[in-house]
């Protein structure tokens, strides 16, 4: 498994960035790097990610496996289309970052629930839970977003 402060030996890409706004409350995603090429995990991801909700935030940083991005990916393209359902997206670490993206009721309006965090060295779990509404045609761009992570 990755370590997330690992970043020398990953590749630099060109910025590509999501964000989603609700009520007072923001979720930025950047893709930072991928994993180095030719080596186990060479399509890993790391994330920049940043949330607010009301005068709550956190940045930082999380790596994500490429089979459990082919995962997501997957239940966030059943998401899009059909407007109901979930799809939950997991840090490589499960303390550091966890997504999920949901439909909130019968007409498919979408939210998002998660938290961001990280163990400090002193063993103290660091952690902001958070959720909000978003508009529903920002769906199609965050699938999109996903889908081309490691273009």
């Amino acid at each position: 498994m990755k370590s997330r402060r690992r970043v020398n030996s990953a590749v630099r890409l060109q910025s590509l960035t999501m964000r989603l706004e609700g009520d007072n409350s923001l979720l930025e995603l950047e893709r930072s790097e991928l994993g180095s090429p030719d080596m186990p995990g060479d399509r890993d991801v790391l994330l920049n990610v940043t949330a607010r909700v009301a005068s709550y935030s956190a940045a930082d940083q999380a790596w994500i496996v490429d089979t459990e991005l082919n995962r997501f990916i997957a239940e966030l393209r059943d998401l899009e289309a059909r407007r109901q359902g979930q799809a939950t997206l997991s840090g490589a670490l499960a303390d550091d970052l966890r997504l999920e993206f949901y439909s909130t009721d019968s007409l498919g309006h979408p939210a998002v629930r998660g938290h961001l965090g990280f163990n400090n060295p002193n063993g103290f779990l660091l952690q902001l839970r958070f959720g909000f509404d978003f508009e529903s045609d920002r769906l199609p761009a965050l699938l999109r977003f996903f889908e081309t992570l490691r273009d």
